[in-house]
Order: structure tokens, then C-alpha cells, then sequence
């Protein structure tokens, strides 16, 4: 009898503590007509379930009351783990009307959600998530809504079992019906500008492709696709449109896609700087190597995220393969705008960082490090607005630097057309001087001389230097160097075969070349054979035309 009555005080003094100490009471969550938006966070508690077999029997049992942790945390996260865990908050109606509003969990990537509605001593349980597919939900929206309606004068506690491969995230929230509509409504505005916007770079960028053919267009469209279609799926809008029945793809979409703007945007950056005209050193292509590295790490993610449908491995992949290209991008980035001081590596610069500044801030909640995104998801969108607007200028700034360097080109050809249109031959009879050019080539041979320069030519036909040049330039359409050039092998060939036992230096001499080099450089430029070869076939009984 003793033993019992001591069984009976311990447990009743175990009942009076959790409810001394449990945050129900202080947490409670006030309804009234003014309801808006609630955030749950700092008013809920949560216990892990780490082996993921406890009921709501087992949770709401006395003995488990002490297991029951206090959130202090706006959006708690766990990040990645294999335990499920368990929430409960209380709602409290204190007016004479009964109040209808949605709990809103604004995290799209949860596997399995049951929520556990009290009614008559017991539970009705509404159950969602992502392994069911989005018809299947209570309220059809991206992230998972579930409408909730408490009586008049009236407290109860719900309770929330979470469980995912992804990581852990629990932002609730209470909102009124006018409250959530408003919201989404200003929300939706927001995203549907936001993906028109990347659809409309996407094909206004294609046409200009289609126009220049630069390849660098193609990497920016496919990371523009790419780019807006892992926003999509992170935001679980994706789900909702796209691939509404593919539950396994919900959650994979987003390493596969990860991996596809990882390979977009830094095969984008090689084309668009061009970094092979940098390539001199063996520094310079070690960078390279490095781009080539950090693009098909990408790839490889995607293909990876195709064929093993791990998402904690995907997902944990994307986040070091993504921190990895940012820091090395940034390097390399730097390192070509101090190296190569390009107006190409500024614009391409500024663009890529602030991309990956959200990027990976996204990372850094994947894993846990921080609980929440800068305007939630939509940091991202609105990073990535100011990303390819970047982009699509700095390829439009690429646009008219070719324009102005064209245009720069034209005006010099036409300076030089101008010069060339004011002939010095006005006046000058073009016959006679050939004729006379002729006879001194080909009578006085006046090339043997070795140190023929154009204007003893020139004074020699009584001529201007440039009267000279004009005449070589536009009516025998050669060099001054190459026509004595000719001359000299021509009879080269002649001496070559006339005079087998005369050496080829002595030769080279008599027709004008003081040097043996030149002479074998000019030769077999001329007549694709050395003046050996050619003496060596010449000899030849079968030796056909030369």
C-alpha cells in the first residue's frame, strides 16, 4: 500500500511538472477577428523521433512530456537527417464565432506530412507531402496548406509529424483566409513576371542566335532555361504545373538542374571572354583546365541525378559542387580581370557573383549553416533577374564593341582606299614603262645586282619610288622584293641545269643573292623543290616539266 501511494505522488508530480513547464499554456496561439498572419516558430514545440516508429498515441502519452523542446527558432531546421520529427502548437478561440483559417507550411520539399486534427477524444489525420501526388493535397498550392476551422471558445492542440529526405525544414504558419489570398496574389504577380521575364530572354536571345551564330548564345539560353526551371522546382511551382504525378522527380529536378547551370553558366563565361586567345603560358592553361573541370562537374551532378535517385546525396553534391565553382570562379574571375584586364571578364564578373552570392546562401540553408534566405526564395529570383540582365547586356555590350570595331575598320579601308584612288601614274606612260622594266630585267639583268634597291629602279626608268610601287602594286599585282626575287630564281633554274659542276653558292651569287640562306628559303618557296633537288631531278631522264 505504501509502494502505491509513492507510485501515485511520482506520477503525479511528473503530470504537474510537464505541465508546469510545458509551453502550452504560454505559447498558446490568440485567434480573434484580427487574424492575419501568425508565424509558429517561436510558439511551437517539436520532439525527434529518431528511429520514426512513435504514434501520435505514444507522443501525446504523459511519459514523453518532458521530451517536448521549446522552438526559439523563426523557421526551424534540422537539415539532413534520418529521424522524424513530431511538432504540436495550440490555437486558441476566444470569441463567440467560429474562426476558419489555413495552416501553411512554406517549405515544398517534405516527403511525408500528417497532421493530426483532435476531434472526440481521439485524432482525424489529413496526410500530404511530396510522396503523394499534388491532386492528392487539400488545398492545391505549391508549398502545403491545409484549411483548419476552430469552434467558438475553443483550444486545441494539433499535432505535426514530419518526415523527408530533403532537408529538414518547418516554417509554419496561420493565416486568414483574406490574409493568404492577398499574399499569394502579390506573390504569384511576382513569379509569373519573374518567368515570363526568363522565357522572354530565353527567345528574344535565340533569335539574336539564330542571326549571328555566336555559340556563347547557346550556353545563355540553356542557362537561362535551366536556371529558371531550378527555381521553379525549389519554389515547387514545378510540381504544381509541370510534373505534377512524378513524385520522385519533384525532389530530383533540383540537383539535376543545379548541375545543368553549373555547366551553362561557366561554359557560357568561355565563350562569351573567348578564353583561348589568353592561352600563352602553361599557367594559362592550367586555367582552362580548370573551367573545363568545373563545367562537367555539372554535368556529371545531372547525369548522376538522373540515374541514382539518392536526393540527400544529390542535393549534398549540388551544394559542395556549387560553393566549389563559386569560389574558384571567383578566383579565376579575379585573376583574369588583374591578368587580362578584359572589358568582357567586368561585365561577366559582376553578373556571376551576384548569381552565386544566392546561390550560395541557398547551399548554406540546404545544409543547415543558416535557417533562412534573405526574402525567402525570392532572393533567388530576384538575383537572378539582376543576373541575366547583366548577362544579356554585357552580350549586347560584345554587340556593339564589334559594331565600333567594324565600323573602325571600314573608316581605315576607306582612308586607305582614298590614298590608293590617288594614283601617282597620272600622266605616266604605263606601256612604255613596262617595256623598259622588262629590258632591264630580262636584257641588262639588272637583279644581279645584290644590293638592288627600289630607287636605283626607279631612277633607272626615270620614276618616282612610289610611281614604281603603284606600277608593281597594281599592274603586275606583286612586290618590288618579289619581282627581282623572280628574276633571280628564273635564271637560277637556267644556271642549275646549264652548269652541273658549278656549286650552288656560286650560283646563288652570280644572280644576286648574297645570301646562301635566303636564296635556299626563296628558291624552295618558289618552286617547291631546294636547288639541289631541282639540279638532282633535272639530271633525270623522265624529268617532266618544272
Amino acid at each position: 500500500m505504501r509502494h502505491a501511494r509513492i507510485f501515485i505522488e511520482i506520477s503525479l508530480a511528473v503530470a504537474l511538472s510537464c505541465v508546469a513547464f510545458s509551453p502550452v499554456f504560454p505559447n498558446t496561439i490568440i485567434l480573434d477577428a484580427n487574424l492575419k498572419k501568425i508565424t509558429l516558430g517561436p510558439r511551437m514545440e517539436y520532439l525527434e523521433d529518431p528511429a520514426g516508429g512513435m504514434s501520435i498515441q505514444d507522443i501525446t502519452a504523459v511519459r514523453w512530456c518532458y521530451r517536448w523542446v521549446r522552438s526559439d527558432a523563426r523557421n526551424p531546421g534540422f537539415g539532413y537527417t534520418d529521424s522524424a520529427y513530431w511538432v504540436r502548437f495550440t490555437p486558441d478561440n476566444r470569441t463567440n464565432a467560429a474562426i476558419e483559417y489555413y495552416l501553411e507550411i512554406a517549405y515544398p520539399f517534405l516527403d511525408s506530412i500528417q497532421l493530426y486534427i483532435p476531434e472526440n477524444n481521439s485524432f482525424r489525420m489529413i496526410e500530404s507531402g511530396l510522396r503523394k501526388p499534388f491532386n492528392a493535397r487539400p488545398y492545391k498550392h505549391y508549398n502545403f496548406v491545409f484549411p483548419l476551422k476552430i469552434n467558438a471558445l475553443s483550444s486545441y492542440t494539433f499535432y505535426l509529424r514530419f518526415q523527408t529526405r530533403s532537408s529538414m525544414h518547418t516554417p509554419l504558419y496561420i493565416l486568414s483566409p483574406a490574409a493568404f489570398h492577398d499574399y499569394n496574389y502579390l506573390v504569384s504577380i511576382f513569379l509569373w513576371m519573374f518567368y515570363g521575364i526568363m522565357m522572354i530572354m530565353a527567345v528574344y536571345n535565340f533569335f539574336i542566335f539564330l542571326s549571328i551564330r555566336d555559340k556563347a548564345y547557346v550556353f545563355y539560353i540553356l542557362y537561362i532555361i535551366s536556371f529558371g526551371l531550378f527555381l521553379m522546382s525549389l519554389q515547387g511551382i514545378a510540381y504544381q504545373y509541370l510534373w505534377p504525378g512524378a513524385t520522385w522527380w519533384a525532389l530530383m529536378s533540383i540537383p539535376f538542374f543545379v548541375g545543368i547551370v553549373n555547366f551553362s553558366i561557366v561554359r557560357f563565361a568561355m565563350q562569351y571572354i573567348n578564353v583561348w586567345q589568353y592561352v600563352k603560358t602553361s599557367f594559362d592553361r592550367g586555367m582552362v583546365l580548370l573551367l573545363w573541370l568545373m563545367a562537367y562537374s555539372g554535368i556529371v551532378l545531372s547525369v548522376l541525378s538522373l540515374l541514382w535517385h539518392n536526393f540527400t546525396f544529390g542535393a549534398a553534391a549540388s551544394a559542395i559542387i556549387t560553393c566549389f565553382n563559386v569560389i574558384v570562379g571567383s578566383i579565376l574571375v579575379a585573376m583574369g580581370i588583374v591578368r587580362y584586364r578584359s572589358r568582357e571578364t567586368w561585365f561577366f564578373a559582376a553578373g556571376f557573383l551576384i548569381c552565386m552570392m544566392f546561390c550560395i546562401m541557398y547551399a548554406f540553408m540546404e545544409l543547415n549553416i543558416i535557417t533562412q534566405l534573405p526574402l525567402d526564395t525570392i532572393g533567388l529570383h530576384i538575383g537572378g533577374v539582376i543576373n541575366v540582365s547583366l548577362l544579356s547586356f554585357a552580350l549586347a555590350d560584345k554587340i556593339n564593341v564589334m559594331r565600333r570595331d567594324l565600323l573602325d575598320l571600314n573608316r581605315h579601308l576607306e582612308k586607305k582606299l582614298k590614298r590608293c584612288n590617288k594614283s601617282h601614274l597620272k600622266g605616266v606612260d604605263v606601256d612604255e614603262k613596262l617595256t623598259m622594266l622588262r629590258h632591264l630585267m630580262e636584257v641588262d639583268k639588272i637583279y644581279r645586282d645584290e644590293e638592288l634597291p627600289m630607287k636605283i629602279l626607279a631612277y633607272e626608268m626615270s620614276m618616282t619610288v612610289h610611281q614604281l610601287s603603284e606600277l608593281l602594286n597594281n599592274k603586275l599585282n606583286t612586290s618590288f622584293n618579289n619581282f627581282v626575287n623572280g628574276y633571280r630564281v628564273e635564271e637560277a633554274k637556267e644556271l642549275l641545269l646549264e652548269y652541273p659542276e658549278r656549286s650552288v653558292r656560286a650560283i646563288a651569287s652570280d644572280v644576286g643573292f648574297g645570301s646562301i640562306t635566303n636564296f635556299f628559303r626563296i628558291f624552295k618557296k618558289l618552286t617547291g623543290l631546294t636547288p639541289k633537288e631541282f639540279r638532282a631531278r633535272g639530271m633525270t631522264a623522265d624529268l617532266g616539266p618544272i
